[in-house]
């Protein structure tokens, strides 16, 4: 999967599909989710309230929005409590969203930065455990599988979505994770020879 910036106001953003995180409720929305959704997805509003997603860990729900807009498809997945929340739920949280994005082959989804606004983590760790922790999920080894492959892997493309640039050490953490997760298939590949 190729990572791309995107650095634009949030009503130019574009993608088959955009990944939230959200606390286990009765909690509030994370202040990006929520920004978000006043901003942009206002439609969302009263689907969150409802009582389908609670945002357990790992829980995701799959939101389509009214036809026209420039991002139809809001996954939002739980991270749980806030008050539990740790570096491996995260990840693993990112991993479920970015699955569900497969399992709705998604070919480009963005992940905004504004996601990880209002976790109790620094932005550099925020989003290198998501990163990791998303690429990492979405690994199969199909060596064996003969048969549904079509040689096609979704999302083909993430785009990390923001409104301001970024700066170099939120762009450094992205290589880093680009470097390590060639090192991992690298790795994989070998072994499995």
């Amino acid at each position: 999967m190729e990572i791309q910036w995107k650095t634009a106001s949030l009503g130019s953003w574009e993608a088959d599909g955009i990944v939230f995180l959200a606390f286990e409720k009765p909690a509030l929305l994370p202040s990006g989710l929520g920004r978000w959704v006043e901003q942009q997805a206002r439609w969302l509003r009263d689907l969150l309230d409802l009582d389908d997603f609670q945002g357990k860990h790992q829980q995701v729900a799959a939101y389509y929005a009214p036809p026209g807009g420039r991002i139809p498809r809001v996954v939002c997945v739980g991270l749980g409590p806030e008050a539990k929340l740790d570096l491996f739920k995260l990840r693993s949280a990112v991993a479920a969203g970015l699955r569900k994005c497969r399992e709705m082959k998604l070919r480009r989804v963005a992940f905004p930065l504004m996601a990880l606004e209002g976790l109790p983590f620094l932005p550099q760790t925020a989003l290198r455990e998501s990163l990791l922790g998303g690429l990492s999920g979405l690994y199969r080894y199909t060596g064996f599988k003969t048969r549904d492959l079509n040689g096609e892997e979704f999302p083909e493309l993430l785009v990390l979505t923001t409104e301001t640039d970024p700066g170099d050490s939120l762009r450094d953490e992205v290589e880093a994770c680009r470097a390590l997760m060639a090192g991992v298939a690298l790795e994989i590949g070998r072994a499995h020879v």
